[in-house]
Parts: C-alpha cells; structure tokens; sequence
C-alpha cells in the first residue's frame, strides 16, 4: 500500500511540481488541497503519513497542529 502525503497548496504551479517530484519515487500516494478547508475535510476523511502545507496559508498552519480538532495527529508528520 502506497504512503499518503497531503500537499496543501495554494499556487496551482508549486502543487503540481511538489506532486509530481514525491510521485517520482512511486510507492507514494500524493493528493492535492487547495485551500485550509479543503485540507481539514482531507485530514478528517483519512489522515495521512505526511502532510507538506505551504505556511502562507491563514489558519490552517495553526488548526492542524492545533488542539481543537477530532482527530488524531500523533501519527501526522509535517513538513513546512
């Protein structure tokens, strides 16, 4: 079963660059969230090995490895 990484980016461009280099390894299963919301509804659906979120994103930096969610992140890595 391939790895899940959530890329959290805004900029169509570097999402699809940053897809397309983690996808280059093969045994990766990369997806894509362009906004906060959409990648809250990700994370809440299946949370994934890794998570590369783009810091100028309002919110969604402090939400995620914030306290005030449902699920569990101690299994979440994160990559800024």
């Amino acid at each position: 079963m391939a790895t899940r990484i959530l890329v959290v980016e805004d900029e169509p461009d570097i999402a699809r660059l940053v897809k397309l280099t983690l996808e280059l390894n093969g045994d990766l299963s990369v997806e894509l969230a362009t906004s906060g919301a959409e990648a809250l509804e990700r994370v809440a659906a299946e949370v994934p090995a890794l998570i590369v979120l783009d810091l100028n994103l309002p919110v969604l930096s402090t939400t995620l490895s914030g306290s005030n969610d449902s699920y569990d992140r101690s299994n979440i890595s994160y990559l800024y």
